[in-house]
């Protein structure tokens, strides 16, 4: 029977509003006032509220929870009303730039990194992703950092031929000696 050890602290974390610095917080207020000011010309306020939840969560599923809209309401709209599909369409391309400014910040400038200390927040450091900027780089210039596998680049597959010697054989015999057969060649 194994040995009861003593029993193991509960992690405590900070409460979800303090991990976002205070300067983001004034930003995101700002954003969420233009976005409904952007979908003010559609009449029907359950397609402002779910819109303006869609490019702020930017995602479907988290725009149903915070607007209160039905998937089955969303997907009607898009295929009913021409006015909604375009502002949907609209939607989409915002966030599409979010995304796009997101990942260059966080690729070029960096991203504030919260230090926890048991369970408290005690500084932030700024953090960069390499990986983040090289996927950049590859969108933006694909003939200078997006290598292809038939550019000369070494890469995919290869052959190997082994011949074993054996003791007393020369160089000359093992040539002489006939190769096995190339087992992808039997088709």
């Amino acid at each position: 029977m194994r040995k009861r050890t003593a029993a193991k602290k509960k992690r405590v974390r900070p409460k979800m509003s303090r991990w976002v610095p205070p300067q983001e917080k004034e930003s995101m207020a700002a954003e969420l006032e233009e976005f409904s000011e952007l979908f003010r010309p559609l009449a029907n306020p359950k397609q402002r509220a779910f819109l303006t939840a869609y490019v702020r969560t930017i995602g479907i599923r988290s725009a149903m929870r915070l607007s209160g809209v039905e998937r089955h309401d969303h997907y009607y709209w898009l295929k009913n009303d021409p006015r909604y599909r375009e502002t949907f369409e609209e939607a989409q391309r915002m966030i599409a730039d979010l995304i796009e400014d997101e990942v260059l910040r966080r690729a070029a400038r960096g991203h504030d990194t919260p230090v926890v200390y048991r369970g408290e927040i005690t500084g932030w450091y700024k953090s960069y992703s390499d990986r983040l900027a090289l996927s950049v780089l590859k969108a933006m210039k694909p003939k200078r950092y997006h290598r292809l596998p038939d550019d000369g680049w070494p890469g995919g597959p290869t052959q190997i031929n082994i011949r074993v010697h054996r003791p007393g054989e020369t160089l000359a015999d093992v040539d002489a000696a006939p190769a096995l057969p190339d087992p992808e060649e039997k088709k």
